[in-house]
């Protein structure tokens, strides 16, 4: 059996209106923009091991 791995952390604050909610019921798919990506999360760097 393989051994699940973690391959990106992102470290950062987000604030309420960043997020952007789908527009249907069903689901719960929520995105950040890319601004958000860019300027308030930090990808932190993962050992291979």
């Amino acid at each position: 059996m393989t051994q699940p791995k973690i391959r990106l952390v992102r470290f950062g604050w987000i604030d309420q209106e960043d997020w952007q909610g789908q527009t249907t019921k069903t689901g719960q798919q929520a995105r950040s923009s890319l601004d958000v990506k860019r300027y308030k999360l930090f990808d932190l760097p993962l050992s291979n091991k």
